[in-house]
């Protein structure tokens, strides 16, 4: 009990000296750091750089086809490093990736898929003309009384009683006669339209603010380009050619409607992506923090055998690899009373 009443009163004298060796400017600059008013202030401002692009390590490639999602972040901090902060392609990202402008395109997003569905659901309760054509038969009143019998005896016949299948007299089939369903699909084409149109528009906005070179090496970007832009002049192109023409795209037609289904769930994952980095900027920032007040305090900050793995090695792509990156790129010195900076790495053997 004296011997660790003893150590604590060597620790204070030693901090006294420490203090006392202070000059004015430094006791200035300590206080202010100790003030949980001015530490409060910081961690705000911290909060509010949360989302900045500089706190995205990885950077837009435009050497190679890079396959990981290219966030809001990434783009915009692209866009400040090679044009400025003021330049038009920087603003134009921002406001592209504003929280109005990315609520509006999902719900657009969220419409096209309810359009999808409701297409689909006409389509089955009332196929085009040419489809009732193709699988259609007449059935005419029968010619014989054997022919009769014959039918009778038949366990597969689609004419009714009486009546018989005749190929010389082909099936007819009434354009005209669900005009309100007709209605419906054109209103469905022209909102489909104009959803692909802004889609398109926006993406060739982001491919000249990113540059062609730097927006088609992203995959997501190209295959998302490349979806809209051959779904919207596939959907206008079989919209105003003739029936025989529209046929013959019938299954390639089909084919875009997948990939729609594919552009849709890529749209759905890249949101859940800008969430999760969202998430870790948050939990770096709110990291960083606590090690400053760690170090300002004289503890030592340890980690375990995978998070140093991590730190120097990095595991990929996401998100483990950008703090990985980050922790290369910053040290976490350690000072103790006589001492000049020590890592922590180095304080632990």
């Amino acid at each position: 009990m004296i011997g660790q009443q003893t150590n604590l009163i060597k620790k204070s004298d030693k901090a006294q000296q420490m203090y006392g060796s202070m000059n004015s400017e430094e006791r200035i600059k300590e206080a202010a750091d100790n003030d949980p008013e001015r530490q409060n202030t910081d961690h705000q401002d911290k909060r509010r750089r949360i989302g900045s692009p500089t706190l995205n390590s990885r950077r837009l490639s435009g050497k190679s086809i890079t396959f990981s999602f290219p966030t809001n972040g990434q783009a915009q901090g692209h866009a400040e490093e090679h044009h400025g902060k003021d330049s038009w392609q920087h603003k134009v990202l921002v406001w592209l990736h504003s929280s109005k402008v990315e609520y509006t395109l999902m719900g657009l997003l969220l419409l096209d898929v309810l359009i999808l569905f409701v297409e689909l659901f006409l389509l089955a309760l009332f196929p085009a003309c040419d489809l009732v054509e193709r699988d259609a038969i007449s059935c005419c009143p029968s010619s014989g009384e054997e022919h009769y019998r014959f039918l009778a005896e038949e366990s597969h016949h689609y004419c009714p009683v009486g009546l018989e299948a005749s190929m010389e007299y082909p099936a007819g089939c009434d354009d005209h006669k669900w005009s309100s369903v007709h209605m419906a699909e054109q209103a469905l084409f022209i909102l489909t339209a104009v959803i692909l149109s802004i889609f398109f528009v926006e993406l060739n906005i982001t491919m000249i603010a990113l540059t062609p070179s730097v927006f088609f090496r992203q995959f997501f970007f190209l295959a998302d380009y490349i979806i809209i832009s051959f779904g919207l002049a596939l959907e206008v192109l079989l919209h105003f050619t003739s029936s025989a023409t529209s046929q013959s795209l019938v299954g390639l037609l089909v084919t875009v409607r997948l990939w729609r289904f594919l552009r849709i769930s890529h749209g759905l994952v890249e949101v859940t992506h800008e969430v999760a980095e969202k998430e870790f900027e948050e939990l770096l920032a709110y990291t960083e923090e606590l090690e400053s007040v760690l170090r300002k305090n004289n503890i030592i900050i340890s980690g375990s055998e995978k998070i140093q793995k991590i730190k120097h090695e990095g595991t990929g792509d996401g998100i483990l690899s950008d703090i990985a990156k980050h922790h290369r790129s910053k040290h976490t010195y350690v000072t103790y009373p006589g001492e000049h900076g020590k890592s922590a790495d180095d304080s632990e053997r």
